[in-house]
């Protein structure tokens, strides 16, 4: 599988994900909403995106460590990402946070 890893929210557990990605050379895209949390982690050798949706198209994997379950819903499902449309139904999905986020897969569409 080729393409880059997509990892979203840059907080204290993102953002440590993140330098330790970056450091070791995989080809990473972060976004966060906060500009100087993804300027750091660009500073150590990832790219930054301009949206949740520029970072996760057509990423081998997403990371999201984001704060809750609403938040992951918005990206997973709403208009912030929407996975499936942006050709990312191979990719696998990490919800790293600590919601809880009950989720089905029927088929290509995802449920929650």
């Amino acid at each position: 599988m080729t393409g880059h890893v997509a990892l979203l929210g840059l907080g204290a557990m993102g953002g440590a994900i993140g330098a330790r990605l970056a450091a070791t050379g995989c080809p990473l895209v972060v976004y966060d909403l906060d500009p100087a949390k993804v300027a750091a982690v660009v500073a150590l050798g990832a790219s930054p995106a301009a949206s949740g949706a520029a970072a996760a198209t057509g990423a081998r994997a997403v990371i999201l460590s984001l704060n809750s379950a609403g938040i992951v819903r918005a990206a997973v499902f709403g208009r912030m990402v929407a996975f499936v449309r942006l050709g990312c139904k191979h990719a696998a999905i990490l919800h790293l946070g600590t919601s809880v986020l009950h989720l089905k897969k029927t088929g290509v569409t995802l449920e929650y």
